[in-house]
């Protein structure tokens, strides 16, 4: 293989590398918002998604039968339907949980 195809193919090489590792868990989850809430459903543990229109991550860390805990911004809070917490400046509101997927609303913090 001439030279030039190498270093060709070691640079697709280290751009597709380079995707899975900055993808890998990034969202496996939706958001919507609207004005200043949002609305993030979330499926199974470790699902996780960034809601940069209020620059909060959400992560399910666990779910149970009439709970979950999640983490918003890497700090983990457990809470139960209907709950609502404030969570480093953040409001966050367990709306459901069904066959371990959760939905969660999250209101942006004050600036």
């Amino acid at each position: 293989m001439p030279r030039g195809q190498r270093l060709a193919t070691a640079a697709v090489l280290a751009v597709m590398a380079a995707g899975l590792v900055t993808g890998c868990g990034q969202t496996s989850g939706q958001a919507t918002c609207q004005g200043t809430t949002c609305t993030a459903t979330l499926s199974g543990a470790g699902a996780l998604i960034t809601i940069d229109r209020i620059k909060t991550v959400v992560r399910l860390d666990s779910v149970g039968d009439d709970g979950a805990t999640v983490s918003i911004n890497a700090k983990p809070v457990p809470l139960r339907v209907g709950q609502t917490t404030t969570i480093a400046q953040t409001q966050v509101t367990l709306k459901s949980v069904s066959d371990g997927t959760v939905i969660v609303v999250v209101l942006q913090p004050a600036d």
